[in-house]
């Protein structure tokens, strides 16, 4: 194999993407590991996102312009161009660190069952970052935290085999597309996470609100039902055919869901005002989070006291 020839594809998916866009593409081109060919898709920004891109000059990144047709279908738009062994994520507001793309590919080598690869974060807002995630490192833990609706790959960091992606399909055009592609995969291959913290992962104000919430979380549900219905060789069933039976679980079992999804988003902001300019907001909206949901304040809790 040439040396120079690339072997990593890396997904961009672009929509209104300044400002932050410019020191994502700069980190990409800091990577120790510089076997790459980078597909920046500008699903019709309406800032300055297309012209920045059209003026980087680099001939491994390569710009394609399209009208707004969401994260999935740019995403799916992407992979077709993909030709190399690896394909890789990254968004465009999130800094990858010099060697991500170096000990990815390295771990890949080493362990040839594991078909798709995150990495530890850094949450990143207007006035620093955190300590870094503990998401769980093996297959099995991974599994489990997803099916138990427990956040445990993060979208951006993952970089996987391309024949394991053909096997697994397209993205689906639904909230919670990674999730879904998660559990696929987990069905083919085995999923891991990198020790080592390789990506900061920009918590944006305002950019989850109780109803998106819901909405994610509802479709979260709904994934890890069909992967269930999947692993034990039953037909799939429709959304709408999962919300009705969710319907019916009763009052009390959706307004107790509700409130654990007002208390996820307020957590959410709560994280971008420690790591910004309002930390005393942050505490409170924290507070009002364990409040509303202080099961799930508490799992948090046991999460970091295992290093999980």
């Amino acid at each position: 194999m040439d040396p120079s020839e690339p072997i990593i594809s890396v997904l961009l998916p672009v929509y209104n993407g300044m400002p932050f866009l410019p020191a994502t593409v700069e980190s990409v081109l800091a990577q120790t590991e510089q076997r790459w060919v980078l597909y920046a898709i500008n699903d019709g920004s309406q800032d300055k996102s297309g012209s920045w891109l059209d003026g980087v000059a680099d001939p491994r990144i390569n710009v394609i312009h399209q009208n707004n047709q969401g994260l999935s279908q740019t995403l799916n738009n992407g992979l077709k161009r993909c030709q190399t062994k690896y394909i890789a994520r990254i968004d465009a507001d999130d800094i990858c660190h010099p060697q991500r793309f170096a000990k990815q590919v390295d771990y890949l080598e080493q362990h040839p069952q594991v078909g798709l690869l995150g990495t530890q974060i850094r949450r990143m807002g207007v006035c620093g970052t955190d300590a870094g995630s503990h998401l769980p490192l093996d297959h099995e833990q991974i599994v489990d935290a997803l099916l138990n609706g427990e956040h445990a790959i993060c979208h951006p960091t993952i970089m996987c085999r391309r024949e394991t992606f053909l096997k697994v399909g397209d993205y689906k055009a639904c909230v919670g597309e990674d999730w879904d592609m998660y559990l696929r995969f987990a069905e083919i291959c085995e999923l891991a996470n990198h020790p080592d913290c390789l990506l900061d992962y920009r918590f944006h104000a305002g950019s989850i609100n109780g109803a998106k919430m819901a909405e994610m979380r509802q479709r979260i549900r709904f994934h890890c039902f069909n992967a269930q219905k999947r692993k034990v060789q039953q037909a799939e069933i429709s959304f709408s055919g999962f919300c009705q039976l969710e319907k019916d679980k009763g009052l009390w079992w959706n307004f107790r869901q509700r409130f654990e999804d007002f208390s996820r988003a307020r957590y959410h902001a709560a994280t971008v005002d420690l790591l910004g300019e309002h930390r005393w907001r942050g505490w409170r909206r924290l507070y009002g989070a364990a409040l509303m949901a202080p099961h799930l304040t508490w799992r948090r809790l046991q999460r970091k006291r295992l290093g999980k």
